[in-house]
């Protein structure tokens, strides 16, 4: 019958971290977040409802610093210190290769906010490292969050360091990973250039302007009610509530509906949205009036009208990133699509091939 129509840290960290691969020789940590995008990209204009919120995902992305100088306790910097110092400490460390050159010139424009064992890491990295421990962090206080961050990229470079001296850093292993995850940094950032970028808040905003802009506010009620099968038994109700009886109470001994739970509670509704009879009767009513007995194909009703007030429309500031979601993911799929109607790709192993032409023909949730 209806009316309507925890705390972790250190090595906890690193266990529950399984994407993190200690890549040595490239300073810092680096990530970058990939969009999940909302699936309904249409805006209701009659009801001004958006698509689902923006989600993103982590795209792992990390490599571990180098460090040429060694102790047996990180050197952990309390404040930034001046370009100056940053630049002799960095120019200290013996640099081998020319990625690490180009690393250590770029700590140097960036914010130095930690030094581990004379090797920098910058509010960007810092940050980056954040971003990838994303749902770790999730709840905690600011500063606490910081702590796990700084114990992370500690831990991070402490091990890469002991990867090195190991000579891990020669390993074709090691190599085959430092390549992909170039890749996948060269891919974060032509998503976030040429992708998200490209999406402007004036596109956003035109969108508003069209679809939620124009909607009006709406007028909604809360009401409570008692529903029952015959007009006496509702004008008994109101007898009752005449002698000083509670609306909620008698709602939870007599009404037939679900709502009796919640003492007749039905919360906000504008009109169009209850059967015409009991709409016409609640909006009517002041607040803090009781109704007649109100007359629908459930029954009747005896309505007391709880509150009144006027929905606003969202802001744009509000929405705004919400409605970029679905235009970046549309952005997305073009580019892809250009990109990939003149890629050539060359599957070798054979074993992968069948398995890769035996999904395309047998799909999963194919009943066949």
């Amino acid at each position: 019958m209806q009316l309507i129509r925890g705390n972790r840290t250190g090595w906890q960290i690193w266990a529950s971290v399984i994407k993190v691969a200690a890549v040595i020789g490239v300073a810092g940590v680096f990530s970058a977040l990939g969009p999940v995008w909302a699936q309904d990209t249409s805006l209701s204009k009659q009801e001004g409802r958006l698509p689902a919120g923006e989600n993103a995902a982590a795209v792992a992305a990390e490599t571990a610093g180098e460090s040429v100088k060694n102790s047996d306790k990180p050197a952990v910097s309390k404040d930034r210190g001046t370009r100056s110092n940053t630049a002799k400490k960095i120019s200290d460390s013996s640099v081998s290769s020319q990625s690490q050159q180009a690393d250590s010139s770029q700590n140097l424009a960036d914010d130095i906010v930690v030094i581990i064992n004379g090797s920098p890491v910058s509010r960007t990295q810092f940050e980056l490292a954040e971003s990838e421990l994303g749902a770790e962090l999730a709840g905690l206080p600011r500063a606490e969050r910081q702590s796990v961050v700084l114990e992370y990229l500690v831990e991070t470079m402490l091990m890469a360091d002991a990867a090195k001296r190991h000579g891990l850093d020669q390993d074709a292993k090691y190599k085959e990973r430092l390549a992909y995850y170039r890749r996948r940094a060269l891919r974060d950032m032509f998503f976030e250039r040429k992708i998200r970028d490209s999406v402007t808040e004036a596109q956003a905003r035109a969108i508003y302007d069209r679809q939620i802009g124009p909607i009006a506010a709406k007028d909604e009620v809360r009401v409570r009610h008692i529903l029952v099968e015959t007009k006496a038994e509702a004008e008994k109700i109101l007898a009752e509530l005449e002698q000083g009886r509670n609306f909620g109470a008698l709602a939870q001994q007599y009404s037939l509906g679900p709502s009796r739970v919640q003492g007749g509670d039905l919360g906000y509704f504008t009109r169009g949205q209850m059967v015409e009879a009991f709409e016409n009767a609640a909006f009517a009513l002041e607040v803090g009036e009781v109704s007649k007995p109100v007359k629908t194909q459930f029954g009747w009703h005896v309505l007391r009208v709880e509150d009144k007030r006027s929905s606003e429309v969202p802001s744009f500031e509000t929405v705004k990133n919400r409605i970029r979601a679905p235009l970046i993911q549309q952005r997305a799929r073009a580019v892809l699509r250009a990109l990939k109607k003149d890629a050539k790709i060359e599957i070798l192993d054979k074993q992968l091939k069948s398995e890769i032409e035996q999904a395309r023909t047998d799909p999963i949730g194919d009943p066949g």
